[in-house]
């Protein structure tokens, strides 16, 4: 039976964890691991989660390394065939979860990720996000709770760190998508997510990550036709708004937030330049080894890569971890068209971008 490790961050908010761990412990499933890692709270999360849930695998950050970073370390340290990361702030509904998930991936070699319907955290009857389109065209799954094939991961790298939170697990999927894996919406098993409970959605916090990421995500996966005939209008519409408001309330705090987001996203989105994605390599006991992964902010050694096309023709620069195969895998089709998984800073959004906080 295949091994799933479910990979939790958390940075504070210790009644959202404890709710989350206490729902894990109903899974039917026989074969998992879980594995907690502690991004420096204040709250005593680390010692009160290894006095209460003894089962627990707990790995503690002295400082808030950020949510990227703190689920490449829950991911290098597991063991599993398949990998669910599962935000704090979600509670698992279905004790079959991880029975379904399985199942779905293991039905189809090209899967590369799963997950579940997503519901709200009170009201198991409202349907929070369910897979397909979002306002931007694509979202094909939910960065609260996705479960991957460790497999897929060794081919296109972990997440990228260099985003801290927000967008980073867009940019996982259309890594995956672009390199020839498919990924799939299992709504018969459902997991319930309070979004923002750790970083509250239309917080100063929240602006200014969202909108810097925005700008390096479009840079690495929109195409500039789709950029300027979809997501611009859609993104200038939602930002007027965003600005209308907080001025109207006097928000001050936001709008500073705001505009140094545009300025840092489009800085780092014009700078950005190719590197290896984190690796996750196992150890022949399983794991993986701590030597040759690079430092925990960063991405490992710079590397040529094929120029790809991206806002223009022939451009050298490229993503942190972005992969471009020159032949696929297995039999399996490379897309050739730009995957786009792109978002505006806050309406119509469902959960993408926000799920991890």
């Amino acid at each position: 039976m295949p091994r799933v490790s479910i990979v939790i961050p958390a940075f504070n908010r210790l009644d959202y964890t404890r709710r989350c761990l206490g729902s894990i412990e109903h899974l039917t499933y026989p074969n998992f691991e879980t594995i907690l890692i502690d991004n420096g709270s204040g709250d005593g999360t680390a010692g009160s989660v290894r006095q209460e849930f003894p089962w627990v695998r707990v790995i503690r950050n002295e400082a808030n390394v950020g949510y990227a970073a703190g689920c490449n370390a829950g991911i290098r340290d597991s063991s599993g065939d398949y990998i669910l990361v599962l935000n704090n702030d979600t509670k698992v509904v279905d004790s079959h979860l991880l029975d379904g998930l399985v199942a779905a991936i293991e039905a189809n070699p090209t899967v590369g990720g799963v997950d579940p319907r997503m519901v709200d955290y009170v009201n198991y009857g409202k349907v929070r996000m369910e897979g397909g389109p979002d306002a931007y065209g694509d979202h094909e799954l939910t960065g609260s709770a996705p479960m991957f094939r460790r497999d897929a991961l060794d081919e296109v790298g972990l997440f990228d760190e260099f985003y801290f939170c927000f967008w980073e697990d867009r940019d996982l999927f259309a890594r995956l998508k672009k390199a020839g894996w498919v990924l799939r919406h299992v709504p018969g098993v459902r997991v319930a997510h309070q979004s923002g409970a750790t970083a509250p959605l239309g917080s100063p916090f929240a602006i200014y990550w969202d909108t810097r990421n925005f700008f390096i995500f479009m840079r690495r996966h929109a195409s500039l036709r789709r950029f300027v005939v979809r997501v611009f209008p859609h993104w200038l519409h939602t930002t007027a708004l965003l600005v209308y408001d907080n001025v109207k309330d006097k928000n001050w705090s936001v709008l500073r937030e705001w505009l140094r987001g545009l300025r840092d996203g489009a800085r780092a989105a014009l700078s950005d330049r190719a590197r290896a994605a984190p690796s996750v390599p196992r150890r022949p006991s399983g794991g993986v080894p701590s030597e040759g992964l690079g430092s925990p902010h960063g991405f490992g050694h710079d590397r040529p890569r094929e120029p790809r096309d991206s806002w223009g023709e022939g451009t050298d620069l490229e993503a942190p971890g972005v992969e471009r195969l020159s032949a696929p895998r297995s039999g399996r089709p490379i897309p050739q068209q730009p995957i786009e998984f792109v978002l505006g800073p806050r309406a119509d959004r469902g959960n993408a971008g926000q799920d991890e906080v």
